[in-house]
């Protein structure tokens, strides 16, 4: 139960560390394109505003039969976070409560795709998100790789390669946390690089987000990469305020 008050002995320390170690930034290391972050303001469906507004007010709504519940304001940070994807989360329960041809989220992920060259990584948070993500991507005909937690190594480096070396894949769909670290997702050259980047869902991991930002921004990369945030709503842009000021 003990809290941390401060620190003692604070340039003494700093003193230390700069006599035997320094910062290696990529920037200093690397001439890499530059990184530029996109926010995208998506408008919340009728549906998507009556529950966001009873879970933000009561704490509890009714989706669909299923009481979506929270007990304290963590808990209903993640239910606002679900909701402005369309999904209700209970227990085991998942659902998602809009048609994908009425999901916000779902239809800015295809107008980007259509709307640029080259290769594209959809990151996501909630399983059942990029269970949907990849349903939908399939069914555009994009050949949809797909990286996400609990697969086997020889699953993955199949789905990266495919990513990186079959044209007709355009898109891979990657969970934050179980993607964010050791990968290389460049894609080919010219018109089959990956230089975008949709952000689905966000997590408070500013560690996670930071490394998932670089998994294209690396190596041969040379094209300026574009970030996109799919902001639906007032929690979603929370977790984006939160992570600037993390950095």
């Amino acid at each position: 139960g003990r809290q941390v008050k401060g620190m003692r002995n604070e340039q003494e320390l700093y003193s230390i560390l700069g006599r035997c170690s320094f910062r290696a930034l990529k920037k200093d290391w690397r001439d890499l394109p530059s990184q530029l972050d996109v926010p995208v303001h998506l408008e919340m469906t009728r549906y998507q505003r009556r529950y966001y507004n009873e879970m933000m007010e009561d704490f509890v709504t009714q989706i669909e039969g299923v009481e979506v519940t929270a007990d304290m304001v963590l808990t209903q940070m993640g239910k606002l976070r679900q909701i402005s994807s369309c999904l209700a989360m209970q227990g085991e329960h998942q659902q998602f409560f809009e048609d994908p041809g009425n999901n916000p989220k779902l239809q800015a992920v295809l107008d980007l795709i259509d709307g640029g060259q080259g290769k594209v990584i959809v990151v996501y948070v909630y399983r059942a998100s990029g269970a949907m993500l990849m349903n939908e991507l399939n069914k555009a005909k994009l050949c949809p790789a797909r990286l996400q937690g609990q697969m086997k190594s020889d699953d993955i480096l199949a789905e990266k390669d495919r990513f990186n070396n079959d044209p007709a894949c355009r898109v891979l769909v990657a969970q934050e946390s179980a993607s964010h670290l050791g990968h290389t997702l460049l894609g080919g050259r010219g018109s089959n690089r990956c230089s975008r980047m949709i952000f689905f869902e966000n997590s408070f991991s500013l560690k996670e987000r930071l490394q998932m930002r670089d998994r294209n921004h690396r190596g041969e990369q040379d094209q300026d990469c574009l970030y996109y945030d799919l902001i639906t709503s007032p929690m979603e842009q929370v977790v984006i305020s939160t992570l600037h000021k993390k950095k």
